[in-house]
Order: C-alpha cells, then structure tokens, then sequence
C-alpha cells in the first residue's frame, strides 16, 4: 500500500484504539488491548510511511487494527468526525483524528489513570496534573498526525474549498453531531441541552487546534 493511504488507515486504527480507550463501553480487558495498540502504532506507522515494503511493521500495524475494530464500539469522537465528514468531504480517519485531541482532552479527568498511561506511551512528562498532562498528549497527537502530511481542520477546510470561520463551523456541525447515535453515549455527556455549551468548546477547540 503506497504512504499516503498507509498513513490514513493507521490514523484509523489509533482513533479507533484512543477512542475505545476512553469510550463509555471499555472493560480491562479492552484497555489493555487498547494501549498496546496505540503503542505499535506510534512506533510502527512511521516506520512503514517510509518504507512501504516493511513486512514486520505492516504485521505489527495488521495486529493493531484487528484488534484496535474488534474490541469497543468508538463511543467517543465519531460521531464529531463522521459531522465533518459529512459536512466538508474530509476523509473519514482525517476527520476523525482532528477530533482525538479534544477527546482527550474532554475525557482528562474521568479517566486520569489512562490519560498518565497515553502520556507514557507517546513520550511526555506524566509528573503534573492530568489537565496538563492530557494537553500534551493531545498536542503529541496532533504532532503524530501532521508528519504524515494532514492539515489541521483550519487548513483542511481550506484545502476542500470550505474556509468557515468558527460560528459558522460550529453550527453547522452541531446539529450532524447530535442526528449521530454515537453523540449520546459520550461521557461525560454531549448530547443533552444542557451539555450545548461543552459540545461547542469542544468544536471551537477543534477548530482552533495548531
């Protein structure tokens, strides 16, 4: 498989992963799948962007993905990515892993034991507290995904012809995240009126993200 479509499917996987990590349907048993996953794909995908023909790196990310689609159900961020696919074409794991920052960022402080572990995996300081440390791994993520060459969303939408500015982005991906079944098992939750002023920071922050 050439690199771009590799690094595209890869990016699947670690969301998927990231998001049964942190999703309202995990067990034990899942996480500790779950971690191993995104640990071989931080270390293998961009073993394999650069060479294609690497078959124990292509075992490795094979490894990840089936298990990274086997076990949970990605409770949390697709139904964030499938609006911004829906609404500016974004290729599915493109639009997904622009959300995973502010999933992990959302989830901080409801699952601070796995945030530490996501922080030992991708290489930064676990010493502070867990807003801190989620912010770091969150901008790791973003870091991860940009060395395969995807944009962040500013520059995505810009790409695809969509230039929104904030308010409009915001309101036009409110309502498509809220019309997915995914949204209502978020948690904590997105979906209920009264969660409307946490769903839209968390779409300014995907906006806003560097």
């Amino acid at each position: 498989m050439p690199p771009k479509p590799t690094a595209i499917v890869g990016l699947d996987v670690l969301c998927h992963a990231t998001e049964n990590l942190l999703g309202a349907q995990q067990n034990e048993y899942s996480d500790m799948l779950m971690l191993e996953c995104i640990r071989r794909v931080f270390e293998w995908l961009p073993i394999v962007f650069e060479e294609p023909g690497n078959i124990e790196g292509r075992t490795q990310l094979s490894w990840a993905s089936t298990n990274a689609q086997a076990n949970g159900g990605v409770p949390q961020g697709h139904a964030i990515g499938h609006a911004i696919g829906a609404a500016y074409g974004v290729v599915h794991a493109h639009a997904c892993v622009l959300v995973l920052p502010s999933v992990i960022r959302h989830h901080a402080e409801s699952y601070p034991d796995k945030i530490y572990a996501l922080a030992k995996i991708v290489g930064v300081p676990v010493e502070e507290d867990v807003v801190t440390v989620a912010n770091r791994v969150a901008k790791k993520y973003v870091a991860f995904y940009k060395q395969f060459g995807l944009g962040n969303l500013q520059d995505t939408l810009k790409a695809a012809g969509h230039p929104d500015d904030k308010k409009t982005f915001v309101e036009k991906i409110i309502p498509l995240t809220l019309d997915d079944f995914k949204s209502r098992i978020w948690m904590p939750p997105i979906h209920r009126p009264e969660d409307h002023d946490v769903l839209v920071s968390l779409l300014e922050q995907i906006y806003d993200e560097a």
